[in-house]
């Protein structure tokens, strides 16, 4: 599984962008966008460079969120589920925080296969 994440992560790379998207206590989503994505074992991810400081009072209401990693130029990308497992001030990380997610599913989308990506990625993790 660790080198499923490792190609989420190289795309994200490449890209230079990375969508989070969090549900609020009112249900209302809230957006935010990071640089990077980094591996953190087999089934986490963890991102430490956003730009919306209020994305981490948001996560603690629910702990629910989405990640979606898209190459405009090619239309494709992985949608990612989970949930919050650390949300923690961190003075070494770009913006000061750190955010921890488990991954419980990934989907991949775009380009002319429909939802299912060229290599065939398309797992599950169970909590």
């Amino acid at each position: 599984m660790l080198e499923s994440i490792d190609r989420i992560v190289a795309l994200a790379d490449k890209v230079g962008l990375v969508i989070v998207e969090v549900a609020g206590q009112s249900g209302v989503p809230m957006i935010a966008c990071a640089r990077r994505l980094l591996p953190d074992g087999a089934d986490q991810v963890a991102l430490d460079d956003w730009c919306a400081p209020s994305l981490a009072e948001r996560i603690q209401s629910d702990g629910r969120l989405t990640v979606v990693v898209w190459d405009e130029a090619t239309g494709s990308g992985y949608h990612l589920w989970g949930a919050c497992v650390e949300c923690r001030r961190v003075p070494t990380a770009d913006s000061g925080r750190l955010l921890r997610i488990r991954i419980e599913q990934v989907v991949p989308f775009g380009g002319e296969r429909g939802a299912m990506a060229e290599d065939g990625l398309t797992w599950s993790v169970s909590a």
